[in-house]
């Protein structure tokens, strides 16, 4: 019988010399095993024998906030037939962090471990981005849901494979690490963070000495032109850069305030140099010019290091060329590999549990970097041109003569930038926006006309069908009322959000997320603080466990028209709400 449990489960009875893959689910019954045609439960006496083979790669979730090093070591002592862990996977209750980790740590019977949560986030909000079913309390069904998302990550698995190839040293923290860990274990080139970590006590610098403007590198911040832009960097240069020891950054002085740059509201500060756009439609020709890995360049160009990792610079350097050979090369998997390892390095200096946390240094990058597009927009103004908007790593102009002043800064910078044209841009904000090139064809949409699941991390979302339509009326004239009423996929229309502190129907909502549509004769979805303070989220929801058994009868589209009027109407700057306008009234 324990034989045949794995045989039937998982593999032929012919043994494979390769490794092989198994999906599973703790459940307090038992082991949910992904299975050819379905799933099964594995009692937990026999889970000992199916998970002991050296062969295996278990793929799984997260349970609760365990780390994905802690949840595989309450898999080994479940599969040691652990009497504690037995008991703690059968309470289903919160396991805590520090109950695992009492726990022994046995040998590893198995070739991987892979936790998808390092890269889809919460299992919940994963199914709601992916437009699944919710887990809930069938162990067979959360399974599968298990496998599907793990199905639609086999590219970014792909790419953790070639980190592991290309790195070995990363072992298996290549299936088990956030990016931004992968990134620190890739430049450390072996050694443990405990290895080099340091205190950093806090401190403060005048930016201009921070960023060494009166250094070997003075002539690079020379020579501008443009009244509006000397004022906005003399005002950065006298202001001072704190930091603490626990990674808190800011800026204080003249730099807080907002500076008018060639039709532009610039504000200066530790998040990034920023505009401060109004809603719109602007006109073309525009061009968009973005620094490529701008802070990654920066690193490897002035050759910032914490001090505790004097090579951080150099390393950063050749994961740079590494990327530019990929690309040359067709290597779209080694290309997107380097890609999320350089794009994580900089959080990493100001991550005070890092083995790279170096606050002044990720000062000296972010501020260098705001000087820099800086000089770029005084190209732009004393060309005669105007700045549209601006955001941490590139700026979007009209001018005629964008690409002088483009080549010339790249000469004086030695970074180089990347150009995208537009014909026309409409926006609500610097993040929220949709621009089309000559041909009426969408070129880039952000924000809440990407329909807000760009990032796998998002903790709410707005239902697809309005920025959807958005998008259809703004570019195609197509009237919104059209394009919600002839939408028949549920998945088009629901919202979700995290469920802290929500109730419905009276009662508190005992999930991570909830997701729901507005119905015509729904219930409201409310949210209550620790002070007891109430407020509506949605006024008529009605909560959606499965998309696809979701009935459209009840949908109110009229609210979603009017959602979407909403939205016409801030970029518009009309606010009729009941009035649909045209582009052209």
């Amino acid at each position: 019988m324990r034989g045949s449990a794995r045989t039937s489960l998982v593999r032929p009875a012919a043994r494979c010399p390769v490794p092989y893959e198994l999906t599973v689910f703790a459940h307090p019954t038992g082991l949910a095993v992904a299975a050819p045609g379905g799933a099964r439960l594995v009692p937990w006496s026999l889970v000992a024998d199916l998970l002991s083979d050296p062969e295996l790669v278990l793929h799984t979730m997260v349970m609760g906030d365990l780390s994905a090093w802690d949840s595989e070591r309450l898999f080994l002592a479940l599969a040691a037939g652990d009497a504690e862990a037995l008991r703690l996977i059968a309470s289903f209750a919160w396991i805590p962090r520090t109950a695992v980790q009492s726990l022994p740590r046995y040998p590893k019977p198995w070739a991987g471990f892979i936790d998808l949560d390092v890269l889809v986030g919460d299992f919940s909000a994963a199914c709601c981005r992916a437009g699944m079913v919710l887990p809930g309390s069938d162990p067979l069904v959360d399974v599968l849901l298990i496998e599907n998302l793990l199905q639609r990550q086999r590219g970014q698995l792909a790419v953790r494979a070639r980190l592991q190839q290309d790195y070995p040293w990363l072992g298996e923290a290549a299936w088990l690490a956030t990016t931004g860990q992968l990134a620190e274990q890739v430049v450390l080139q072996g050694l443990r963070r405990a290895q080099v970590w340091r205190s950093v006590p806090a401190g403060s610098c005048v930016v201009r000495t921070l960023v060494g403007a009166d250094g070997l590198a003075a002539h690079r911040y020379q020579g501008l032109q443009s009244p509006e832009v000397r004022t906005a960097v003399a005002a950065l240069w006298s202001s001072t850069a704190h930091w603490d020891e626990r990674g808190h950054l800011a800026v204080e002085g003249p730099a807080q305030q907002v500076f008018a740059i060639g039709g532009a509201r610039i504000a200066l500060g530790v998040g990034g140099l920023h505009s401060m756009d109004e809603p719109g439609i602007i006109e073309g020709p525009l061009i968009d010019l973005d620094v490529t890995s701008y802070y990654p360049s920066l690193i490897a160009r002035d050759g910032i290091a914490p001090p505790q990792v004097p090579e951080f610079a150099q390393r950063t350097h050749a994961l740079l060329q590494r990327r530019l050979e990929a690309k040359r090369l067709g290597d779209g998997v080694a290309s997107t590999a380097l890609k999320y390892v350089i794009n994580s390095l900089y959080g990493q200096l100001g991550n005070a549990r890092s083995g790279l946390f170096s606050p002044a240094d990720a000062l000296r990058v972010v501020l260098t970097g705001q000087v820099h597009l800086l000089q770029l927009m005084d190209g732009i103004v004393s060309s005669g041109g105007e700045i549209i908007s601006a955001n941490t790593d590139g700026i979007v102009v009209r001018t005629e003569n964008w690409s002088e002043v483009a080549t010339a800064w790249e000469s004086i910078t030695g970074l180089r930038l990347e150009r995208t044209h537009y014909h026309r841009l409409w926006r609500t904000s610097v993040n929220d926006y949709v621009a089309v090139d000559q041909h009426g064809d969408l070129v880039k949409a952000k924000g809440r006309f990407g329909g807000g699941d760009e990032d796998d991390h998002v903790r709410r979302s707005a239902a697809p069908i309005i920025a959807r339509a958005v998008i259809e009326f703004l570019i195609h004239q197509r009237p919104l009322a059209a394009t919600i009423n002839d939408a028949q996929d549920p998945a088009l229309f629901l919202l979700w959000r995290r469920a802290n502190g929500l109730h419905w129907c009276g009662h508190a909502i005992d999930a991570p997320v909830v997701r729901w549509m507005v119905a015509k004769n729904g219930t409201p979805l409310t949210q209550s603080t620790a002070q007891r303070v109430s407020s509506t989220v949605a006024a008529h929801a009605w909560i959606v466990i499965d998309p696809a058994q979701c009935s459209l009868h009840e949908l109110d589209r009229g609210w979603y028209i009017h959602a979407a009027q909403d939205l016409v109407d801030q970029v518009l700057g009309t606010y009729a709400g009941a009035k649909q306008l045209t582009l052209f009234e």
